[in-house]
């Protein structure tokens, strides 16, 4: 037989513990903006003249042109000589972006040709605007 309860029941009021909690909220939101207004911050200013640095490294350009020679920095390599210099270029670079720029009338396959060579050889693949002309021509 289950005892019945004829006292009191003990029951935590929570009114008052939520009421002084809502008190310390808006408190801390109201004081928070006027805290921040005080905080001051001194950044020094930019230098005046700014230069930037020269560039350390001439650009590689991969070129394939309409006859589908090949050239690097327009200089005309067959193509196992022209990936041994790039590879021999590109090692002790830190930029290493190679950009291959087409004729447009050389066939696609000669491009992926390129683009296969230039990223096998250690190089990140730009490629450039096509101008109308192509390349420009070897040395």
């Amino acid at each position: 037989m289950p005892r019945e309860s004829t006292g009191p029941t003990p029951e935590i009021n929570l009114t008052p513990m939520i009421d002084v909690t809502l008190v310390i909220l808006i408190i801390l939101m109201v004081s928070v903006p006027i805290e921040l207004q005080r905080i001051s911050v001194r950044v020094p200013a930019p230098p005046v003249d700014i230069v930037p640095p020269p560039p350390d490294e001439e650009q590689l350009v991969f070129a394939v042109y309409a006859d589908g020679s090949t050239a690097l920095n327009r200089t005309l390599m067959d193509l196992d000589s022209l990936e041994a210099e790039l590879v021999r270029r590109l090692r002790p670079r830190e930029n290493k972006v190679v950009f291959i720029d087409v004729h447009g009338d050389v066939a696609f396959e000669h491009v992926v040709d390129a683009v296969d060579l230039a990223s096998g050889a250690g190089g990140r693949i730009g490629l450039p605007r096509m101008k109308e002309s192509g390349p420009l021509p070897p040395r």
